[in-house]
């Protein structure tokens, strides 16, 4: 297990690129550790010179003491403040790349594996907890110089005080291995419980309007009682055996304290040790015990540390296992061939033998009753899942060779309810791309956005609250429109995006689409309503996880079919 730990810690060591750093600190921590020894000794020579009445020789071990304390003081703040700098901060920012790396590249279902809060867990609190982690865990190596330090002076003293203190130590480090050995078999539970917890706070803001407007809040209230008691019976239990383990371990270290006055004191009264040693050798004594705690501390925190790496080397595993290395410049088409999914291993599938091709510059309307599987393809088209059998190829690559990245730049996706985040409108829109203002403008125009944001106050710096709750359903998905447009994609997929708006506005878009179409971009629309894919070049009809028919607005009405119904049912 300790084996195991410290590869850990090795692999993010080098990660982090900090071994150099490392080699730096650890000549500082030496010269701290052993000026912090030398401090303590030092005074037995300051005791003794005023013993004998010495004032000189006093004055001028006194300042050399002073010298020793003020540089043990700057070496102390050195080792904390470049610590941080070099070797927390580094650690915490990889971290933070290696979960957002895993985010960003993994497919929708491994992602759906953990719960978010997981990730937040990583990219928040874990992330300080490593960080912190390693750097106390190097610090820390100062007990163990520390201790060897001491125990060396107290056997020139007196070997039997120091053999009687040893076996304190060793039933003092009994104690708390016992102690601790319970707290971690609480732990596991008590991380479950807080994590529940966080889950269920998140649920619990994220869907309070739905809360109130249900009138659920008694409901909620009850809810959220139910987990806080569940996490805080754990928190008094894990508390109470390290309130147990304090007293226990702290009664201990007091009685070693008494037993080394008394035992000292005997001796310097029967003038077997000078009074300057017996002084010494109690703080000493007492460094000694607390080097002992904090070493075996250490020792006992690296599983905990070293599993939070763990998690952290898993996810970096997981990229690797997921490169994807071949790039398409430009769109041609797209294949799928007998392709089946389900979302669990043991689950059902919920798309059976789905089998069509698009080429560049077609447009493709996809339909279907809810639950037939039209989101689906979709998300197998955007490679945010993929097939459990069959292939998907897009320029005769499979999907799961080629590079996200890239095949993003080209292929846009605007869905029923597109997230706005907390900025402006013009941020909302422009996603972080450099586009002119007045390319932005145009698209607006094309979507019949831009003269309602006009009309607000700061126009396209107005400021969205998050979710976009301050303006209408129909006007988020223009902006979504509107965002999807900017890159200017050569493949535009929508999925139900303009479902919140009326029939006049919703054919003057997709009038503007039709026009895009004619300049060679690929449109590919999922769609409810029926109208906005009867002049598609192929539509694909969706019924019962598979594909029924396929074909032109005029070829399916012949058939008499599923589609020729839905047509009827929309009049």
């Amino acid at each position: 297990m300790m084996k195991k730990c410290i590869d850990e810690f090795i692999w993010i060591i080098k990660r982090a690129r900090i071994c150099s750093m490392l080699i730096i600190m650890g000549i500082i921590l030496l010269i701290s550790t052993f000026l912090g020894v030398g401090e303590v000794w030092m005074q037995k020579y300051v005791i003794d010179a005023l013993t004998h009445a010495d004032l000189n020789l006093s004055i001028h071990l006194a300042l050399i003491l002073a010298v020793i304390i003020i540089l043990n003081a700057v070496f102390s703040i050195m080792l904390r403040y470049h610590g941080i700098l070099y070797i927390q901060n580094p650690i915490k920012r990889d971290v933070v790349d290696t979960v957002i790396c895993n985010i960003n590249k993994c497919p929708l279902q491994e992602l759906k594996q953990e719960k978010k809060q997981y990730y937040i867990d990583l990219l928040t609190y874990y992330s300080g907890e490593i960080g912190e982690g390693i750097l106390a865990k190097f610090i820390g190596c100062k007990y163990y110089i520390q201790l060897i330090a001491i125990s060396v002076i107290l056997i020139n003293i007196n070997k039997q005080m120091f053999l009687f203190i040893l076996i304190l130590g060793f039933v003092y480090v009994f104690i708390g291995k016992y102690f601790t050995e319970l707290f971690w078999k609480q732990f596991g539970r008590y991380m479950d419980k807080t994590n529940t917890l966080h889950a269920i706070i998140e649920e619990g803001l994220s869907a309070t309007r739905e809360i109130i407007i249900n009138n659920r809040r008694e409901w909620e209230k009850k809810r959220y009682g139910k987990y806080f008691n569940d996490y805080y019976n754990e928190a008094k239990r894990i508390n109470r055996y390290g309130n147990l383990n304090f007293f226990m371990t702290n009664l201990l270290k007091w009685c070693v304290a008494f037993a080394v006055l008394v035992y000292g004191g005997y001796l310097a009264m029967q003038g077997k040790l000078a009074v300057s040693t017996y002084i010494v050798e109690y703080q000493l004594c007492s460094m000694l015990i607390n080097s002992m705690e904090q070493a075996y501390s250490e020792i006992v925190s690296i599983s905990s540390v070293g599993s939070k790496i763990k998690r952290l080397h898993d996810i970096s595993k997981t990229i690797k296992n997921n490169r994807q290395t071949v790039k398409i410049k430009r769109f041609h088409d797209v294949t799928f061939d007998h392709v089946y999914y389900r979302y669990h291993e043991d689950s059902e599938y919920v798309l059976e033998d789905i089998c069509f091709h698009i080429r560049q510059g077609m447009k493709v309307g996809i339909v279907g009753k809810s639950g037939s599987g039209k989101s689906t393809i979709v998300k197998l088209l955007l490679s945010l899942i993929y097939p459990d059998k069959g292939k998907i190829t897009i320029n005769g690559y499979k999907v799961q060779k080629i590079n996200q990245k890239n095949l993003y730049s080209i292929i846009a996706y605007c869905k029923q309810d597109s997230y706005m985040f907390y900025d402006s409108i013009q941020n909302n829109i422009l996603f972080g791309r450099t586009v002119s203002e007045k390319s932005m403008m145009d698209i607006c125009r094309a979507v019949n956005i831009h003269e309602y944001i006009m009309g607000l106050d700061n126009q396209y710096n107005y400021l969205l609250e998050d979710r976009g709750t301050n303006i209408s359903g129909g006007e988020r998905q223009r902006m979504a429109l509107a965002r999807s447009l900017v890159g200017n994609p050569e493949v535009l997929i929508l999925d139900e995006a303009t479902s919140a708006l009326d029939v006049a506005m919703e054919n003057k878009i997709m009038g503007y689409l039709n026009e895009l179409k004619k300049q060679g971009k690929t449109l590919i629309v999922v769609a409810h309503r029926i109208h906005n894919v009867m002049d598609s070049d192929i539509i694909l009809v969706m019924d019962r996880k598979k594909i029924v028919e396929s074909g032109n607005h005029e070829e399916l009405m012949e058939k008499k079919g599923l589609y020729y119904q839905l047509v009827a049912e929309q009049g």
